[in-house]
């Protein structure tokens, strides 16, 4: 069994298709100042790299390694998982080199060399999933230098109030997040983030990590192949199918049970895995089972009031299943039906919201889910005229959301039952074509997806606010349709190779009309129906990568991203006439948009210690027409209430830079880094720039892995996160009563996580880990933005400390 962690490194085993509010305060900080960083970003980025390059390029005589490498790879393809036996000593070097010549699909949407590849892409496999024994998103991305994944702490104030209820949130690519960052699941896009009084709907705990074959992260503007929400990224997660696991003994039949632990929330679970079939008829169930509790941070005030630091107590359930069966109908024809569930559950006894005599008790319960069924056909041909593979797929899925809670009050108990929901039915249609002219090649892949999804949203309870009933909707029951078409072209020419592509994107919004328990009014008070909205915009992308050597390949790209208004902020309308505020529709809402044009080198070093593989790249982005709430007028009294309404409100810059390699040496040693530093800007309305607070400072990982054969393995691996000073930090934080003041600046953190595997033989592994060894007190900077600098229960936000995990696959 092959054991690695890549921290971004292009590792997958197999190439596969798959479809894949702020403030005004200006920043007081010196323009030279500001580039600095992204000079020095420049230097460490391409001069490093093409220096080390040109030693290596004098020494070219070592191209039979390379040579020896692409062969190992070609081979290990399609060889069983277990082709490393025990007993094989260089069997980690050569799985080192074999993974440079491997591939990933999210970059292009079919199979591609990742060396070849232009664009800023990693890759975290099921194998790294495991050893690191990841059971959520963040746990997954740890190790991914600038990709985080927001999880505020549990903490709402009151049951009409939020807090920490959307788990973890949204995953953080380059400085944006939410609906700005393109998820997808086999093709199928993943639910929406939403909102609203105390219902927050995260995007994070829609997909279970024991399901999972990969998860690929491409980096950047996707929305030439991805259409809406590609404004920084495409996070791709891909499920594992009944021949993966066929293949780790090549027998007809597969049987696996993994139960595991973890001290961080004192969880434990078993995941079950079973596959069987032959040529023709394949099937797979994957099954999991969880239990914990609320996750340990580093506070120690443990009463039952507002000052409270430890963790509320929670106990959380969640299970998953999935289900393949795969009919091989032909020798070029695949059909494969899938069916899989998620649920998460959480109940938890709000401690930190007792404060007498208003509040003595509050109680939640969480429920999460989403459900799915779909129809995938595959065609592969070298040999057809016209085109050598196609891609086809339809599907079904069901997303529900509710939060529901009840406070204890003096003045009388209340209950907030509040509910989101997406149900979505879409297909895709991919083709990949390759030919021709002249001394050119051409790989041509087009094709066009389409959706409708029925969006809606509930709030009920009682005892409502004074001026609202229950129950209402903060937006009409929505048909969201989605339609677009791709179409681009890799053409190589020798060593160059250019990839131009398009993508034509539309959206349409249709509410329902006359519903009772959806009012919107003008900003005079009349009464308004809600309103349609559609558009549609092209989205381009030019790529052009060299191949100088293997050991220097340079590449620029640019990409234009968009993102389509949601229905929640087309038609908002909610009211409250005594407090004097209302919420109004826009129908003129734009798309969001963005340009990006980024600079990379990577390469592949033959040294006579061990191949080397690095990449790098710079970025620069422009950002317009962000989509925010703003009060658009009024004074506050009944008579003149505050407007507010969702406009095109901002515009955002952002440039950074992100490295990372990783050096395979003899002996089974393999050192990696990763690196990324990010710097954003967004200015309001016309207003002097600030500080884009959603941008992470400087993170670093680096580490050292010992594989002395395929029996054992040991892993340390140190994390950095540099400090924000408040010249970096946008003033958009609340304290008390009092908006815009500064926002708290957490200190740099070091943390060392420690792990290992030991093979029994070869029907049982376990894995142990221990992390934040030293058990450190930090706080992420995702987590902790939103918190004023003048706040008492910082430690409340602090992260994880010392924590073991272990684990104990058995497999037949």
């Amino acid at each position: 069994m092959t054991m690695r962690r890549g921290y971004g490194v292009n590792d997958s085993r197999s190439g596969e298709r798959a479809g894949i509010a702020s403030s005004r305060h200006p920043r007081a900080s010196a323009p030279r100042r500001r580039l600095h960083p992204l000079a020095g970003a420049v230097f460490a980025a391409f001069w490093l790299p093409a220096a080390f390059a040109q030693q290596a390029l004098a020494d070219h005589a070592q191209t039979g390694q390379a040579a020896q490498a692409l062969q190992i790879a070609q081979a290990s393809q399609n060889s069983p998982r277990t082709s490393e036996a025990p007993g094989m000593p260089g069997a980690p070097l050569q799985l080192a080199e074999a993974n440079l010549r491997e591939v990933n699909v999210t970059a292009t949407r079919t199979p591609t060399s990742s060396e070849r590849t232009p664009a800023s892409i990693s890759v975290i496999t099921d194998q790294d999933l495991e050893e690191q024994q990841a059971q959520d998103i963040k746990e997954a991305l740890r190790y991914e230098p600038g990709v985080t994944v927001r999880r505020a702490p549990y903490r709402p104030a009151s049951a009409a109030a939020g807090g920490g209820r959307d788990g973890n949130s949204s995953i953080n690519i380059r400085g944006l997040e939410g609906n700005r960052v393109a998820l997808f699941e086999d093709g199928i896009r993943m639910p929406s983030s939403y909102a609203f009084g105390p219902l927050e709907a995260g995007r994070g705990d829609y997909m279970s990590m024991d399901l999972l074959r990969r998860i690929e992260i491409l980096r950047g503007p996707a929305s030439s192949l991805y259409g809406s929400d590609g404004l920084t990224g495409v996070v791709n997660f891909l499920t594992k199918d009944p021949q993966d696991l066929l293949d780790v003994f090549g027998k007809s039949t597969y049987f696996s049970l993994r139960p595991y632990y973890n001290s961080m929330d004192r969880s434990f679970g078993t995941t079950a895995q079973a596959a069987w079939g032959g040529e023709q008829w394949q099937g797979m169930v994957i099954i999991d089972g969880n239990k914990g509790k609320e996750l340990d941070g580093k506070g120690t005030n443990d009463t039952a009031s507002t000052a409270r630091t430890t963790a509320n107590p929670q106990d959380t359930n969640g299970d998953s299943v999935l289900g393949k069966l795969v009919f091989k109908a032909t020798p070029f024809s695949t059909f494969k039906l899938t069916a899989e569930t998620v649920r998460r559950r959480t109940d938890s006894d709000v401690l930190s919201a007792v404060n007498p005599p208003t509040t003595l008790g509050l109680h939640t319960s969480d429920r999460l889910e989403r459900n799915r069924v779909s129809l995938d056909y595959d065609f592969q041909d070298a040999s057809h005229p016209y085109f050598q593979n196609a891609h086809a797929l339809l599907y079904f899925q069901d997303a529900k959301n509710n939060q529901y809670s009840y406070e204890k009050r003096t003045a009388g108990d209340r209950t907030r039952d509040n509910t989101y929901k997406e149900r979505t039915v879409g297909g895709s249609l991919q083709a990949e074509s390759n030919f021709a002219t002249g001394p050119l090649a051409h790989k041509l892949v087009y094709g066009t997806d389409a959706s409708l999804a029925y969006v809606t949203s509930y709030r009920n309870g009682t005892v409502p606010g004074v001026g609202e009933s229950f129950p209402n909707k903060a937006f009409p029951d929505t048909d969201y349709t989605l339609f677009g078409a791709f179409l681009q072209d890799e053409i190589r020419y020798g060593a160059l190779t250019v990839t131009p592509g398009i993508r034509y994107d539309a959206y349409w919004l249709s509410p329902k009309k006359n519903d009772p328990l959806y009012v919107s009014q003008t900003a005079s008070g009349a009464l308004a129906p809600p309103t349609e909205s559609n558009d549609s915009a092209f989205s381009p992308r030019l790529a052009i990568m060299y191949e100088i050597a293997p050991s220097l390949i340079p590449y620029v790209q640019y990409a234009r991203g968009f993102r389509t208004p949601t229905p929640d902020q087309v038609n908002n309308g909610f009211s409250n006439p005594v407090y004097g505020y209302m919420s109004i529709a826009n129908p003129n809402l734009k798309p969001e948009t963005s340009d990006t044009l980024e600079l990379g080198l990577r390469g592949r070093l033959a040294t006579t210690l061990g191949p080397v593989t690095y990449s790098t790249a710079v970025f620069a982005g422009k950002y317009r027409n962000f989509i925010s709430q703003q009060n658009i007028s009024g004074s506050g009294r009944p008579n003149d209430p505050l407007i507010y309404q969702y406009v095109n409100f901002s515009r955002a810059s952002i440039q950074g830079w992100e490295g990372r390699a990783t050096w395979a040496l003899k002996g089974g040693i393999t050192l990696r880094t990763a690196m990324a530093y990010t710097h954003g800007t967004t200015e309001d309305n016309g207003a002097a720039s600030q500080p884009l607070n959603t941008v992470n400072p400087f993170s670093m990982v680096v580490g050292v892995r010992y594989e002395p054969n395929s029996t054992w393995f040991a892993q340390a691996d140190l994390m950095f996160q540099a400090a924000k000073s408040q010249s970096q930090i946008a003033r958009s934080c609340t304290a008390g009563t009092q908006q815009n003041q500064n926002c708290w600046a957490p200190p740099s953190s070091i943390v060392l996580d420690l792990s290992g595997g030991y093979h029994i033989n070869k029907h049982a592994t376990v894995y142990a880990g221990i992390y934040n060894v030293f058990d450190r007190k930090y706080w992420n900077w995702s987590d902790v933005r939103n918190l004023a600098e003048n706040s008492t229960v910082k430690d409340a936000y602090s992260a994880p400390g010392r924590s073991v995990a272990v684990s104990l696959k058995l497999q037949y």
